[in-house]
């Protein structure tokens, strides 16, 4: 795991690359709003292998020719799959459409680099550890055995930690992927609009800085999801096969969370008049500026995470930063930050409304526990939780 401040520094070098392509160059932000994601993958990539120390086995080019083809071949199918069936299922087309665009670039990517990729990964990558890994060969696996219609093996394949976490991991990236790109579409736009109009109100400062928070925690959870590779080390060590685990954890994020206000109302009406609770425009700022530093919590929390950003999953364990105060600091932050959101305004203060925001906040501690559950199975983070003792609040829980 890499230091927090270099994680964060990557952040924001890939944030000032990519408005700067939207504002300086005729790069549309409609068109490739996603490529934010590919430049921070890349900036990683470079840090990853600067870093790297372990020892590879010495290969000739194209020492596994068959292979190599068979990989491309086969993750070019299930890209292309992918790809149909996000641009062919309603979910997905209506409420996130723009995902397909980004889709339809990575495929069309794949297709010219994905055959160099595998011939360096074989030729510069090649030990036992990532061999024994490969998500390939268990897939050559699981179909072999069902080619041959041996069922007791089989299940006793997926009884295995390794195959049970390619499956679920497979499973959890095509839901989470179009979700996280969709909203990167969005912030990235309403980012890339304020720039373009230069109209510095104390009002577009704020939302500027709160969209760029959001595309930011996307964007990290894009690759997290996204990216697995080699060169990154980046795969999946273990994942969370517990289901009351995921019910909890899927009912903090879309589609749950649209569902939801069928049964409870927004926390704000938006057709209302927004009155504060104390008049007068220092509370305003008092408030925003409280708001904006939850968010800064939040998303230094995250971007210190690196590609481990995902639920459930074990990749590695940061320490450093805010981790070292305490164990989730990304929720407590993410919590405080809708609180004072919310409650700042008078209409909040309805039995439903308030409700609902213990209720939410009620998930996401749900959510803490069943990690440390799961995470509490690795010797690495036993040995964090007794350096950090505190899972959200320091000195208290």
């Amino acid at each position: 795991m890499i230091h927090p401040l270099v994680a964060i520094s990557s952040i924001i070098l890939t944030f000032a690359i990519t408005f700067g392509i939207f504002m300086l160059t005729p790069v549309d932000v409609e068109d490739y709003f996603f490529i934010s994601i590919l430049i921070l993958i890349a900036i990683y990539t470079l840090i990853a292998m600067v870093r790297d120390r372990d020892t590879y086995w010495k290969r000739r080019w194209l020492q596994s020719p068959i292979k190599i083809i068979g990989k491309y071949l086969f993750w070019g199918g299930f890209i292309y799959v992918a790809k149909i069936t996000y641009s062919s299922h309603s979910f997905y087309t209506q409420a996130f459409s723009h995902a397909e665009y980004f889709l339809n670039f990575y495929f069309n990517l794949y297709l010219w680099a994905g055959l160099p990729y595998f011939v360096l990964a074989e030729k510069y990558r090649y030990s036992a550890k990532n061999f024994l890994n490969d998500p390939y060969l268990r897939i050559l696996s699981i179909f072999r055995q069902i080619a041959r219609r041996k069922w007791s093996s089989l299940k006793r394949l997926y009884r295995v930690r390794a195959y049970q976490t390619f499956i679920i991991s497979s499973l959890l990236r095509l839901h989470f992927i179009p979700l996280m790109v969709d909203q990167i579409y969005f912030t990235n736009r309403d980012i890339a609009s304020s720039l373009g109009e230069n109209t510095w109100t104390y009002t577009a400062i704020v939302a500027t800085l709160t969209s760029l928070v959001w595309t930011i925690d996307a964007n990290n959870a894009s690759i997290g999801y996204f990216w697995e590779s080699v060169f990154t080390k980046t795969r999946f060590k273990a994942m969370d096969t517990n289901p009351i685990h995921w019910i909890i954890t899927m009912a903090c994020y879309m589609p749950f969370t649209i569902w939801a206000t069928t049964f409870l109302p927004a926390l704000m009406d938006h057709n209302t008049a927004v009155v504060h609770i104390i008049d007068g425009a220092w509370f305003e700022v008092l408030t925003d500026i409280v708001g904006l530093t939850f968010l800064a919590g939040y998303i230094s929390s995250g971007a210190s995470l690196y590609f481990a950003t995902s639920n459930m999953t074990y990749k590695a364990i940061q320490t450093k930063g805010p981790y070292s105060l305490v164990r989730h600091p990304a929720t407590f932050c993410k919590v405080g930050f809708f609180g004072i959101a919310t409650f700042k305004f008078s209409i909040a203060y309805t039995a439903i409304n308030i409700f609902a925001y213990l209720l939410w906040t009620g998930i996401y501690v749900a959510r803490t526990i069943c990690e440390e559950r799961f995470l509490s199975q690795f010797e690495e983070y036993r040995e964090y939780k007794k350096k950090t003792r505190y899972r959200l609040i320091p000195g208290l829980w």
